[in-house]
């Protein structure tokens, strides 16, 4: 008698991507470009630390005493905002996003490897869906408050 197998299932829970397939525990899934983007601030944050405190006293400079010193603990938030299907069995799509930019990202292989779909720095992308004919659709937010849908053509690589 065969058995039925489970299906894997992908989920966000507090802005982080989950994985449960079969009967094992729900695994977090971490973003690689994620980690680089939190790299980048990290060294940014030790290049420019100089400038606010006073080498000789070790006291705050005058920027971070109101307030103009940065980023103080060095993290800069980072969420996964939609998540859905890919256009292949095993494939995941997602849209990350920070302060200062959002981008689709792709899992194959229920993680194994992550691709970069589309970045920017002025929308960002949430409601992400796969239509029947293998293109990512979804809703593109503007700056300004208003919103579109957008489509990316399977041609153009998904």
């Amino acid at each position: 008698m065969a058995t039925a197998t489970q299906p894997t299932l992908a989920y966000l829970a507090g802005g982080k991507l989950k994985l449960k397939s079969e009967a094992k525990v729900p695994k977090t899934l971490e973003s690689k470009f994620a980690e680089t983007i939190r790299d980048r601030a990290i060294k940014s944050q030790q290049r420019h630390a100089w400038k606010t405190t006073d080498a000789s006293t070790g006291l705050l400079a005058r920027p971070a005493l109101w307030g103009k010193g940065g980023e103080q603990s060095g993290v800069i938030p980072i969420s996964i905002t939609s998540i859905c299907r890919g256009g292949t069995t095993g494939q995941l799509l997602y849209s990350l996003e920070t302060d200062s930019m959002c981008c689709v990202l792709a899992l194959d292989e229920f993680g194994a490897e992550e691709r970069r779909i589309w970045n920017d720095h002025k929308k960002t992308v949430t409601r992400l869906n796969v239509n029947a004919g293998g293109d990512i659709v979804g809703s593109v937010e503007h700056q300004h408050g208003t919103a579109n849908i957008g489509v990316k053509p399977t041609e153009e690589g998904s």
